[in-house]
């Protein structure tokens, strides 16, 4: 079988499936276009072709040497590209590590000189517990009412008087009967101003309790939504405390009124069994008195809170 008995029973396409040879290396040795190749190129195509298709090419191979004799300068080199190998470089490497070093010292720096300052903008006094409060208002509850120093010191009349008198001088004194008379009337007129004075305070006692009248509200509910931060204040007292709880803080309303202060928090006020919600992004305050809960901003609740 010779090269055109080929071309004539099989396609290009299929010699070369075969061969693995370029479809223009093919088509160039059919044609005997030798210029288009080099002297390795056209032997070795026509080498595998003998091989695959066990055909006797030689006059083909016979043909291809002498053109290649009379054309020298076409015997050009077949080139084949060599993959190169990059090497590891370290210093793109270390720049990386510095600048997540730099990125990761920047975050820090954020959180705890800007992002800490914004979550606790108000000056902490001090932290105090519940049981403090708790404590605290039982104090004041049972704070003993203090005595006069007149109800302490005790009465003496002319008659001890006299007595005395004669221990210290050794003399028999006798005591005038109008004196004693006159020390006996001024007891009981002493005795009866102070029933009178008892009996006048009774009386605006009594006036007092029957014209007072009972509170609005007594007492005002904060239900957080989760565990939340938020500070209040006794107006009466000026004190403040902290917290940081999940659950319900009731404010004693017949006591004192409140400051609260919160950030980015959300919860409910329960004001007379009604439950609404307050709060967001940022910094929300409320002052809490008998007229209900009123929301306030920070320039009024600093100058409430002073």
């Amino acid at each position: 079988m010779q090269l055109d008995d080929l071309t004539e029973e099989r396609s290009i396409a299929s010699i070369q499936n075969r061969t693995n040879l370029a479809k223009d290396v093919i088509e160039n040795i059919f044609a005997k276009n030798f210029k288009a190749l080099n002297r390795t190129q056209a032997l070795g195509a026509i080498s595998i072709i003998e091989r695959e298709f066990k055909l006797d090419l030689s006059p083909l191979k016979e043909e291809c040497k002498h053109y290649y004799s009379l054309h020298p300068m076409d015997e050009r080199s077949v080139v084949i590209p060599v993959p190169s190998v990059e090497s590891d470089p370290v210093w793109p490497k270390f720049l990386m590590v510095v600048i997540i070093g730099v990125l990761g010292y920047g975050g820090w720096y954020f959180f705890t000189e800007y992002y800490q300052k914004q979550i606790h903008p108000i000056t902490v006094e001090g932290n105090v517990s519940d049981s403090t409060t708790e404590e605290n208002a039982s104090d004041e509850t049972n704070t003993a009412t203090p005595v006069t120093a007149e109800e302490e010191k005790p009465r003496i009349t002319i008659e001890e008087e006299a007595k005395k008198l004669d221990i210290t001088t050794g003399e028999k004194v006798e005591v005038p009967s109008n004196l004693l008379l006159n020390d006996t009337a001024a007891e009981a007129n002493t005795s009866d101003v102070n029933e009178e004075k008892n009996v006048t305070e009774e009386a605006n006692n009594s006036t007092n309790e029957e014209a007072a009248v009972p509170p609005e509200r007594t007492v005002i509910s904060l239900v957080p939504n989760n565990r939340m931060w938020f500070r209040i204040t006794d107006l009466n007292s000026k004190k403040s405390y902290e917290f940081r709880r999940d659950e319900q803080y009731d404010f004693n309303m017949t006591q004192s009124d409140w400051l609260v202060g919160v950030q980015n928090e959300t919860f409910n006020f329960v004001d007379k069994g009604e439950s609404k919600e307050y709060g967001g992004r940022g910094k929300y305050f409320y002052r809490l008195d008998q007229s209900g809960i009123t929301e306030i901003d920070e320039e009024k609740y600093r100058s409430l809170y002073r």
